[in-house]
């Protein structure tokens, strides 16, 4: 797992409601992995950032009330919890796992991801 924030008030410094950011990660084979991140009234969530329609970048999209993405390009609507797709005809998006844990370094609950 890849500490992503150190505390939930980076976290929510950083993003804040109803807003996605671009995150960059690498994963053990050393690829470089985009990632968005959004925060909603229903916590923190992990998508692959290119839309699976068009290949915009979701981040750039915004939250809807039913905790969907709405992408930017054609306003496909992807569920930020199971990735799946709910306006448009486009394939589920890959989503990351996030955990709150504790950060033994820092002794604070960080925010993870797993790939």
């Amino acid at each position: 797992m890849t500490k992503l924030f150190n505390s939930l008030e980076e976290a929510t410094s950083k993003i804040p409601l109803q807003k996605s950011i671009l995150v960059v990660a690498t994963n053990e084979k050393g690829n470089n992995i985009k990632i968005c991140i959004s925060h909603t009234k229903e916590g923190f969530f992990a998508i692959q950032n290119a839309c699976s329609h068009s290949g915009a970048d979701l981040y750039k999209g915004f939250i809807n009330e039913q905790n969907e993405i709405v992408c930017p390009l054609h306003s496909y609507c992807f569920d930020l919890k199971t990735g799946s797709s709910t306006r448009g005809n486009a394939a589920p998006l890959k989503i990351y796992k996030l955990e709150w844990k504790l950060d033994s370094k820092t002794n604070q609950k960080a925010l993870f991801i797993d790939f």
